[in-house]
């Protein structure tokens, strides 16, 4: 398995920022990722990495255009275990963590079911788009991405696993590692209060 294969490090949680305008990291890994794809490993005048961030991009692209880019923080979870895919977003707003349908609570937004349903719709289509473009290049999907954008810093937070949580179990469901990843947040946003 090529050192550039995300697998290399599929059997951990991995984290990295990138600051997507320049693509710098402070991780080693991604910068080895980075070096032997620039060494020739190219498709189409794009590398896998270029693809991978460009979708987690539009997925916060979308979260910010839903908040008005009102938002202090964005989170979006995606989850592609089996069908269905599952993704969802929430936000950091004047220092409360909100589900989408509660920004109300903090400014007067379009919270409306088909604004969301159009959302969900733009990261699925992304998720499907991650999946395709790892296939294409021989990497293994991750089973759930976690993203935290911070707007002021314009700074993405990415976390992968590549494990199942839900899809072997008869009790949860995507949507459960979901309100999970809310609840997590949100606990850790009133501890730091």
């Amino acid at each position: 398995m090529p050192v550039t294969d995300t697998s290399v490090i599929s059997s951990k949680n991995v984290s990295y920022s990138i600051n997507e305008k320049s693509f710098s990291t402070k991780s080693p890994i991604i910068f080895r990722i980075f070096t032997n794809e620039a060494k020739g490993v190219l498709r189409h005048g794009k590398i896998f990495e270029d693809y991978f961030s460009e979708y987690q991009a539009d997925m916060i692209s979308i979260c910010l255009e839903y908040a008005h880019e009102q938002a202090d923080m964005i989170y979006v979870y995606c989850s592609c275990e089996s069908n269905p895919i599952y993704g969802d977003f929430f936000f950091e707003i004047s220092g409360k963590i909100l589900e989408r349908h509660c920004l109300n609570e903090v400014f007067q937004y379009d919270t409306s079911i088909e604004r969301q349903k159009r959302a969900l719709k733009v990261i699925i289509e992304d998720i499907e788009k991650i999946e395709k473009v790892c296939n294409q290049y021989g990497r293994e999907m991750p089973t759930e991405i976690k993203l935290v954008y911070d707007v002021k810093k314009d700074s993405l937070k990415a976390t992968y696993a590549y494990e199942n949580f839900w899809s072997e179990s008869e009790t949860k469901f995507a949507q459960d590692i979901g309100d999970e990843r809310f609840a997590e947040i949100r606990n850790k946003n009133d501890i730091q209060k």
